[in-house]
C-alpha cells in the first residue's frame, strides 16, 4: 500500500511539474510576442509616410537634419526611450520632434514640459491618428529625414526592433 502512495505521488508531482513547465511557456511566449513579433515598419520608400512625416518639421527647421520620434504614452518602451531622450545630450544640429500618441488625446502634462524644455517639438495626437495623419501602424519609432525632406531611416530603436 506504501508504495502505491508513492507511486501516486510521484506521479502527481511530474503532472503538476509538466502543467507548470507548460504555463510557464505559453504566458512566456505570450509576453514576448509584442517584442518580438513587431508590427510592420514603413518602407523609406512610401512616399505617404515620408510626406507625413515632413510635415511635422518645425518652423525654424528648414535646412536642417530632422528626427521624429514616434512614441505611445502608454508603451513601456516608449517610455524607456522618451526617459533616454531627456538624460542624454542632443545633437546640436539636429532638429528634433517627438510625436506622442496618447488614448486621451492630450498626454501627460509633465512629460510634455520635460521634452518641450530640452528643446523637443512636441506635439500629443490622439492614438489613431498615428495611422490617420502619418501612416505609422506602431510606437516607438524614429524617422530620420535629411534637410530635403528625404526619408533616410524608418524604424526602431535598435536592431531587433
Amino acid at each position: 500500500m506504501h508504495a502505491l502512495v508513492t507511486t501516486a505521488r510521484h506521479h502527481a508531482v511530474h503532472v503538476a511539474l509538466a502543467l507548470w513547465a507548460v504555463l510557464g511557456i505559453v504566458a512566456g511566449a505570450d509576453l514576448l510576442a509584442g517584442h518580438l513579433l513587431t508590427l510592420p515598419t514603413p518602407s523609406r520608400d512610401d512616399v505617404e509616410v515620408g510626406r507625413a512625416l515632413a510635415g511635422e518639421r518645425p518652423v525654424g527647421a528648414t535646412g536642417r537634419w530632422l528626427a521624429v520620434h514616434v512614441m505611445y504614452q502608454e508603451c513601456p518602451c516608449s517610455r524607456r526611450i522618451l526617459r533616454h531622450l531627456l538624460d542624454q545630450p542632443r545633437p546640436a544640429d539636429l532638429a528634433e520632434v517627438v510625436v506622442l500618441a496618447a488614448d486621451d488625446g492630450r498626454g501627460d502634462p509633465a512629460t510634455v514640459a520635460a521634452l518641450t524644455a530640452r528643446g523637443f517639438t512636441v506635439r500629443v495626437v490622439p492614438t489613431p491618428a498615428l495611422r490617420a495623419q502619418l501612416h505609422v501602424q506602431a510606437a516607438p519609432l524614429l524617422a530620420i529625414l535629411d534637410p530635403r525632406d528625404d526619408l533616410r531611416y524608418v524604424g526602431g530603436y535598435s536592431r531587433r526592433k
